[in-house]
């Protein structure tokens, strides 16, 4: 999939290639499918060379899109076959470490619900990727203090503050700092893992707890506007939790807009088309991706300010620790 782009940022990015295997064969087909569409980054001036043929240009197809109603795509063919080679090396089997804390809820007493409501069985996961983003082009590392030092530093704070609070809740957390940048628990960002696998972790914990709701940290220390953006793929009560608890701490939000998967586009009710496992949201800084995956991504770039959103996440996590949401 191309992309044009005038953003000179976001055509400098790159992202580490998962590991797992492109295809795989659909289960109800036999059709073997790329397992992720592949994205690529291109300007206008060369989307416009690929469109030299059909007596089209990046400007009418825009037009073009204008005019599209709702649900509607409008396909070119262009005549043309593309291929791209990248050069890497794989390396199976390459051990990760995720550093994984337990606070065990206790059975407690929904307001306005049963006098006995059992509620420590029901599980919030809070994660935050704590290892690196990849290289530049001449091979540095990208130094990501905000992508995601900073979500880490955020949940972090949110941990000494529940203690400090001795705060006790009714469900039971589990905070992951996860590791794995282009392996199957580390997907670049905007992209989500199988949280489940993370209860693997100590036995017993898959079939005793039921995952309530899933909180994903990143990019908190920096962003174009001192402005929380909340993802919450459509889960209103979760999202409702974090705006209402934001607006107590006086951290202006906004709602982001969710990711437009091509894949479901292209093959509706295929196996990419699955449901999650918990209701999720994301807290990010508006504008954050502006240095990700940049040599530019530096300590010196964090605001104290764009942190402060982190009292939101505590806030918020309290309620859902022993309150019906």
């Amino acid at each position: 999939m191309l992309i044009v782009s005038d953003d000179d940022a976001r055509l400098e990015q790159r992202e580490v290639m998962p590991s797992r295997d492109p295809t795989y064969q659909m289960w109800n087909t036999g059709r073997t499918v790329g397992y992720e569409t592949p994205a690529f980054w291109i300007t206008e001036e060369v989307a416009n060379r690929f469109l030299a043929g059909t007596e089209q240009t990046v400007q009418s197809l825009r037009h073009t899109e204008e005019m599209l109603g709702q649900d509607e795509v409008a396909v070119l063919p262009t005549g043309l076959d593309v291929s791209l080679e990248i050069t890497g090396t794989a390396h199976e089997k390459m051990p990760v470490r995720h550093v994984i804390g337990h606070l065990p809820g206790t059975a407690g007493r929904i307001e306005g619900g049963p006098s006995e409501a059992q509620m420590d069985d029901q599980l919030i996961m809070v994660l935050a990727q704590y290892d690196g983003t990849g290289t530049d082009p001449v091979g540095s590392a990208y130094p990501g203090a905000n992508d995601n030092a900073s979500g880490v530093a955020v949940m972090l704070e949110a941990i000494r503050t529940l203690q400090e609070q001795e705060y006790a809740p009714y469900r039971t957390f589990l905070f992951v700092a996860y590791a794995g940048e282009g392996s199957p628990h580390g997907l670049g960002y905007g992209r989500q893992m199988e949280v489940t696998g993370f209860l693997q972790a100590k036995r017993g914990f898959a079939s005793a707890y039921k995952l309530q709701a899933v909180v994903y940290l990143r990019g908190l220390g920096y962003g174009t506007e001192p402005t929380l953006e909340l993802s919450a793929g459509g889960s209103q009560r979760l999202i409702r939790v974090f705006e209402d608890a934001a607006q107590k701490m006086e951290v202006r939000t906004q709602r982001g807009a969710e990711r437009l998967d091509m894949n479901v586009l292209f093959d509706e009710g295929s196996a990419f088309d699955s449901a999650d496992e918990a209701p999720n949201i994301t807290l990010s800084m508006v504008g954050w991706q502006e240095t990700s995956h940049r040599s530019s991504d530096t300590l010196e770039s964090i605001s104290a300010e764009r942190l402060e959103a982190g009292e939101a996440l505590a806030l918020a996590l309290m309620v859902m620790g022993r309150e019906e949401y």
